[in-house]
């Protein structure tokens, strides 16, 4: 077995960012609209979650793709700048960076416009043995959204890892195509660590209730089930003991744009630190608030010492 280098490995989405706000729904009845906003940041479920576990201190690498272009340099740069070891991101001249405008109304919702090829190019293929042989976590933060990495590809991959002596950990995003569970099905059965949303676990069970949903994914056999529950906080469950932890109030949020991914990072890193599930759950409910009070996926996540710190004086 491999000497763990890593502390997490990170597979999946990433995005060059165009942040806008605010934007008001009227901005197509308008010739222009003045913003206080404008600004290029890291995106994509993975590289969110890998820039924010950098932040907390743990070694991270990441594996994706992007274009040859100035968005993909620039995510490239971005990566090198947050500490996350970059020998796993390539660059494809024949496919466009995945790049995103966000549009955010004054209320911090946000809604996306789209375009770019370069995450389709992610393939079992690509992904050298020793990458998921040195971490002590294997997490693909964008499941549903790779279609390289897929079924039998995915549940291959989860399987190297586990063979190799680490945990796997899997995060989906919304399947456009409808397809839902059979698109991860088979690797689910190698997952310790599953953590949907709320609208995502109902896609997959079909069930409307945390407990619910906990009942029908049980027969994959994770260590913990996490179901995200945005402003409420978190439903977490190892089958043995179950909680409902809720979020932390934040007065001003700005932007709720990768909070979810902020909450994934906060969990996991607890995890290799040794914390109980349920510390787990409020760690990864932390790092969320944090998040969402700076425009960006991860401009308002703090380091751990701080994170922990803001934990104490709630109490």
């Amino acid at each position: 077995m491999n000497e763990k280098t890593l502390d997490i490995l990170c597979v999946g989405l990433m995005f060059c960012d165009i942040i806008a706000k605010p934007v008001s729904k009227e901005i197509f009845d308008m010739d222009s609209q003045m913003l206080d906003t404008m600004k290029f940041a890291s995106g994509g479920d993975a590289f969110n979650s890998a820039v924010n576990m950098s932040n907390l201190g743990m070694k991270v690498a990441l594996v994706g793709r992007t274009g040859k272009d100035m968005p993909g340099d620039f995510l490239c740069g971005e990566a090198t700048r947050s500490g996350i070891t970059t020998d796993y991101i390539k660059q494809n001249e024949e496919a466009s960076t995945a790049t995103s405008i966000v549009l955010i109304e004054p209320n911090g919702e946000r809604h996306f416009a789209v375009h770019g090829t370069a995450n389709n190019t992610l393939t079992p293929e690509g992904i050298p043995d020793s990458a998921p042989e040195s971490a002590k976590i294997v997490h693909i933060g964008s499941a549903m959204a790779l279609p390289g990495l897929e079924g039998e590809a995915l549940s291959k991959l989860f399987q190297k890892a586990k063979a190799a002596g680490a945990y796997t950990s899997m995060d989906v995003t919304w399947d456009g195509s409808g397809k839902w569970l059979s698109r991860i099905e088979e690797a689910l059965y190698h997952t310790d660590f599953f953590l949907p949303s709320l609208q995502e676990a109902e896609q997959l069970s079909g069930c409307r209730e945390p407990e619910e949903m906990a009942e029908f994914f049980k027969k994959f056999g994770f260590k913990a089930l996490v179901i995200k529950l945005g402003e409420k906080g978190c439903f977490i469950t190892d089958y043995t003991d179950s909680h409902i932890i809720p979020a932390f109030k934040v007065p001003d949020v700005v932007d709720t744009t990768g909070a979810g991914d902020a909450f994934v990072a906060g969990f996991l890193t607890s995890k290799v630190r040794g914390k109980s599930l349920y510390e787990c759950g409020v760690i990864g409910n932390a790092v969320a608030a944090f998040c969402v009070t700076e425009a960006g996926a991860t401009a308002g996540v703090k380091s751990w010492d701080e994170t922990i710190e803001f934990i104490n004086k709630q109490k």
